[in-house]
């Protein structure tokens, strides 16, 4: 699951912004080229452009992760939400290293934080 977060979050930064700023691999390369063509597709469906803002919102329960786009008015559409299976710890905020939680609330994932391995 992490593996397809990665892929989406790369997939969705516009290329044409930060192309030059996001790090990439022969590995994420093929990636996006495995999924991109459907990707196009499933957006267009839903009148979305390919390389607009996300925002990702991720329940610990009910275990669902939403994709949300921004569409050409400005407004956020929810594109597709993913089951996701576990998370560890319990249900509650991460208090201190180690102590097992995933981590709740919010993160801007900027290019630099992009790791294409």
């Amino acid at each position: 699951m992490l593996q397809q977060i990665i892929i989406l979050l790369a997939i969705f930064i516009s290329p044409q912004v930060f192309a030059t700023d996001i790090p990439s691999s022969a590995r994420a390369e093929r990636s996006i080229a495995s999924v991109e063509a459907v990707l196009r597709k499933g957006l267009s469906g839903k009148g979305l452009e390919y390389g607009s803002p996300i925002f990702i919102r991720i329940f610990k329960d009910p275990g669902v992760l939403e994709v949300w786009i921004e569409s050409d008015n400005g407004a956020f559409v929810n594109f597709k939400n993913y089951d996701i299976c576990t998370f560890s710890g319990n249900l509650g905020p991460k208090l201190k290293e180690g102590d097992n939680q995933s981590p709740e609330g919010f993160y801007f994932v900027n290019s630099g934080r992009l790791n294409p391995w």
